[in-house]
């Protein structure tokens, strides 16, 4: 795996919630997170929700939301 990959953020800046595709360094993955290869991926309803209600769902920023998705196992 690349030292960067590509992800779909949610932000908080106040009362604001900012979305972006952003690059993010390896350094952004919490100790125990794994790394794959996602082949294809989705996002699901609650996903769908923070993406359109600006993320009042999400206890933690930043975040990526996605949880479907078919992938190889990588590290």
């Amino acid at each position: 795996m690349s030292d960067q990959f590509k992800a779909l953020v949610i932000n908080q800046d106040g009362d604001n919630f900012i979305r972006e595709v952003k690059s993010i360094d390896k350094s952004f993955l919490k100790h125990g997170d794994v790394t794959i290869k996602v082949d294809y991926s989705d996002l699901n309803f609650k996903d769908g929700m923070i993406l359109k209600n600006g993320g009042r769902l999400v206890k933690e920023f930043p975040h990526i939301p996605g949880r479907f998705f078919r992938h190889s196992y990588r590290k």
